[in-house]
């Protein structure tokens, strides 16, 4: 069978794969299951996940004093703290979980794999990932004198619950001090507004109110402190939220406004258009900033999950932007941006305490501007998978993953060194990694962006480059299937596309008669 009749076949039979489960071999447990299984009749578009956010009012806040400020850099967190508040998008960002893969720890689109890297978390939020393992003993024996220490203020029993702090309880440390604070009560100031801090955005746990104190532990030292991988640690975190998330949670936690803002860079098509009451980055902050305004539709939470799951099944190659950050942009955002460039494309482990989630960037070379082959065997489940600070909450984990902390202490060692640039923008059918991937990957969420996509497919067959011409027989059985997807898709459509008024208008689909002509002049 030649590569079009393979084509063909697919075609013919159309299926959301993965068609064969030696990669994705959670799929039974997989919430894309359920979506596609109760899709028979209208898809359900109001479906989106609940996620865990409790930095509204720290980031709506004034900016600490300087005295404050001076710490927090030395801490290696001047970037989290020039991040501003988004509303998050629920229903693009309860898409994207739809798609990702705790197998391979990466989005599984139409055409390819993509992923947050340890380039994303630097160029966005401005946190360091060339740096130690966030990672330490979570044994705390003495938590009062811990805080006495460290925050010149013990709490009250009903402001703690085990080792973890209520955040209320941190609202008192707002970034000022006082003309006659020494410099021990200033630097315990800083550490509650650190606490505070992290514990509120990058690192918030399921409950939504508390912090732990293992935290506290990493910032007696803010020298110390500034050599920490907040980076690594908090993309980490994040992973473990989207693998939590894609087994049909209800709730997810990590920093999510990462993965927005990554989907918004990399993912046009779906990036909200901008009033401009903002406009312009604020020196010396990340790249986030620069959405950093108002947008056309006043609750963006609010968005329709149904239009970005069709978005994503129909999604082409052409509308993915793989390099968004170039040398230009690169070089006009602040150094702590792209301080740790040498380990963007390391694959190692990326800890975060209790929690080591493995970076695998080998699999997305195309967003570093590499060709993309076919990867070697994913390791997402094969390390300490999926344990939270609750798998021990008196752990030494330094120890518990001494093997992993080994393998991110060699981190310059794993770096991918495969150098062959991407130069084409499609890659045709007979591309090895396009018939292995389309073999692997779940391509389809729902039967109306399976439906619409392979009525495009059936036209890209006509166009692909590098094919032998078609004889009449196939094109025949194309254009017969092209109508069949046609007649498919006309019993899942919607009434009305959601119009969000924040993204372009999809272009109106093309008429059944008009779609029957071209295919009666292909076939004469």
């Amino acid at each position: 069978m030649d590569i079009v009749d393979q084509e063909l076949e697919r075609l013919r039979c159309p299926d959301p794969g993965p068609r064969d489960p030696f990669v994705l071999t959670m799929q039974d447990s997989h919430r894309s299951k359920r979506i596609w299984d109760n899709d028979e009749n209208a898809p359900k578009d109001y479906e989106c996940l609940h996620f865990r956010r409790v930095e509204t009012k720290l980031r709506r806040g004034q900016l600490p004093c300087e005295a404050i400020m001076q710490l927090v850099r030395r801490a290696g967190l001047e970037g989290l703290l020039r991040v501003p508040f988004i509303q998050l998008d629920r229903g693009l960002l309860t898409a994207l979980i739809e798609r990702w893969r705790p197998e391979t720890h990466t989005f599984h689109m139409g055409e390819a794999e993509m992923a947050v890297t340890l380039q994303d978390v630097e160029v966005i939020l401005g946190l360091p990932v060339h740096g130690e393992a966030v990672t330490g003993n979570c044994g705390i024996t003495d938590i009062p004198g811990l805080c006495t220490r460290l925050l010149g203020l013990v709490p009250d029993e009903s402001e703690l619950k085990g080792q973890k702090l209520m955040l209320r309880w941190l609202d008192r440390f707002n970034g000022q001090v006082n003309e006659e604070d020494n410099d021990e009560v200033v630097r315990q100031k800083a550490r509650g507004f650190i606490l505070r801090l992290l514990g509120g955005t990058i690192f918030a746990d399921h409950s939504g109110t508390q912090v732990h104190l293992c935290w506290l532990t990493l910032l007696e030292d803010f020298d110390v402190a500034g050599r920490k991988s907040w980076g690594s640690a908090a993309l980490g975190w994040l992973y473990y939220g989207l693998c939590h998330g894609a087994r049909d949670a209800k709730e997810v936690t990590g920093p999510m406004v990462l993965l927005q803002i990554w989907a918004w860079e990399r993912l046009p098509i779906l990036s909200p258009r901008r009033v401009g009451n903002r406009v312009g980055r604020v020196e010396g902050a990340p790249l986030i900033a620069k959405w950093d305004d108002d947008f056309t539709m006043p609750d963006v939470a609010k968005s329709v999950v149904g239009h970005y799951r069709h978005a994503l099944d129909i999604l082409r190659p052409e509308q993915v932007n793989w390099t968004p950050y170039d040398d230009e942009l690169i070089d006009s955002l602040p150094a702590y941006c792209s301080a740790g460039r040498a380990i963007w494309r390391a694959h190692v482990p990326l800890i975060c305490f209790a929690t080591v989630e493995m970076h695998q960037p080998e699999r997305v070379r195309r967003q570093f501007g590499r060709r993309q082959h076919i990867p070697p065997t994913s390791e997402a489940v094969r390390l300490s998978h999926g344990k939270t600070l609750r798998n021990g909450p008196n752990r030494d984990w330094r120890n518990y993953h001494r093997l992993e902390v080994d393998r991110w202490d060699g981190r310059l060692g794993t770096v991918d060194q495969f150098e062959e640039h991407d130069l084409e923008g499609i890659y045709p059918f007979i591309d090895p990694y396009v018939i292995w991937y389309k073999q692997i990957t779940r391509r389809y969420i729902t039967r109306n962006g399976a439906a619409t996509d392979g009525a495009n497919r059936c036209f890209d067959l006509l166009r692909q480059p590098g094919l032998p011409q078609l004889t009449s027989q196939q094109m025949y059985e194309l254009g017969t299937i092209g109508l069949q997807y046609l007649a498919k898709l006309q019993t899942h459509v919607r009434k009305d596309l959601p119009i969000h008024g924040v993204y372009e208008v999809p272009p109106a689909p093309v008429p059944a008669q008009q779609v029957v002509d071209e295919v009666e002049q292909v076939l004469e």
